[in-house]
């Protein structure tokens, strides 16, 4: 697919799903760049387009209404700044996790962080995606391929809580983020962020940014509530063909 047109062919989704899948690289606000996309979408056989529109953009976002794309997500990325006066004591319960292959507590972790992801909430998904993408993200993790260093809440030998990190030149990326459903209000969710935050200040990293979902309000205020502001909002749409 050409600069020229509207969709980027995504080579890494449509290995893993078995289908291919695009994402939108042009705004559409008008039928006539809708009919050019369908045409597109129908000389490549697209099955799946992904749509990111920012939520500023009130055009953009009125036509998808009107053309009724599904809006899977509201994507939330917040973002907190640091310096190197601050101290985030470190939980003693909190311990990297050494294996570079995760065992079935994190697995079962890893799919609880993702019950408010588009994945898994657009049914038109029907070969396991949804579990089969926070799998591969939890393995990915642990042998470090997309992230540098992955935490564990361990409390009396059980594991209750996970987190990772990436680090980047400037800033640092958290990927995952779950605390066991039974032990949650207990503070865990701010323990493993203070982990993180200790790793980013001994690698010499002064700025964090995490991703969520709006639906996801227990994520949204436990970022808040622990110094996070929101940077940039993108709604996501899915059109299947």
């Amino acid at each position: 697919m050409s600069h020229n047109q509207y969709c980027q062919l995504l080579t890494w989704d449509t290995l893993f799903f078995g289908y291919k899948v695009a994402k939108l690289t042009k705004t559409i606000c008008s039928d006539k760049q809708y009919d050019e996309f369908i045409m597109e979408v129908k000389t490549h056989q697209l099955r799946l387009v992904y749509y990111f529109v920012p939520v500023e953009e009130q055009l953009a976002n009125e036509f998808s209404k009107r053309k009724n794309f599904f809006l899977t997500d509201t994507k939330i990325t917040y973002s907190r700044n640091f310096s190197p006066k601050e101290i985030f004591p470190v939980d003693q319960h909190i311990y990297p996790y050494e294996s570079t292959i995760p065992d079935e507590v994190l697995y079962r972790l890893s799919l609880s962080a993702g019950v408010h992801s588009r994945f898994k909430v657009d049914s038109n998904f029907r070969n396991h995606e949804y579990e089969r993408l926070y799998r591969k993200w939890i393995e990915e993790s642990t042998n470090r391929k997309i992230a540098d260093q992955t935490f564990v809440y361990i409390d009396n030998g059980i594991k209750k809580g996970l987190i990772t990190i990436r680090k980047n030149k400037k800033s640092g990326d958290i990927g995952l983020i779950a605390v066991n459903a039974n032990d949650r209000g207990k503070g865990i969710g701010s323990k493993l962020i203070n982990a993180v935050l200790q790793w980013l200040k001994n690698q010499k990293i002064w700025e964090v940014n995490v991703v969520t979902q709006k639906k996801n309000m227990e994520a949204c205020k436990l970022y808040e509530k622990n110094g996070f502001r929101i940077s940039n909002q993108q709604n996501i749409y899915h059109l299947w063909f």
